[in-house]
């Protein structure tokens, strides 16, 4: 099961200069998640 990250997720790398945070599109519209089996695309932050 998906587990979908609350308002404070943490991000799935951290950099200098960027977060890369996972996205998953499971359930009929786009959340963070934390789970890279379930991610389907990144945000960069």
């Amino acid at each position: 099961m998906t587990t979908t990250c609350p308002r404070a997720c943490q991000p799935a790398l951290k950099r200098e200069k960027f977060n890369l945070y996972l996205v998953n599109g499971s359930e009929h519209y786009l959340s963070l998640t934390d789970d890279p089996q379930e991610a389907i695309g990144v945000v960069l932050a």
